[in-house]
């Protein structure tokens, strides 16, 4: 279960990045060069104004979409088994 503290702080996270939708693009011949397109205006690299928060984000989402994928998995069975907890009651 994921504890509110970590859930917060995720939240925050998402909160201050750049709106979306995103979309990852490489514009660089051998596949060094690459920009990630937070709109269809704003591209993030070292001279976007908000490039740390974003980065930040985006390496937060690394745990934190595996961990909510269990949890949505996790109470999906709670639910399927009829009970708190996912046990069956007797």
């Amino acid at each position: 279960m994921i504890d509110d503290q970590t859930l917060n702080e995720w939240k925050r996270l998402a909160e201050a990045a750049t709106p979306g939708p995103w979309q990852a693009k490489n514009y660089g011949s051998d596949g060094v060069d690459a920009w990630l397109h937070l709109s269809p205006t704003v591209a993030i690299g070292s001279d976007h104004a908000h490039w740390l928060t974003d980065a930040t984000f985006i390496a937060a989402a690394r745990v934190a979409v595996p961990a909510l994928l269990a949890e949505v998995e996790r109470l999906r069975a709670e639910l399927a088994s009829g009970s708190p907890g996912g046990s069956s009651r007797p």
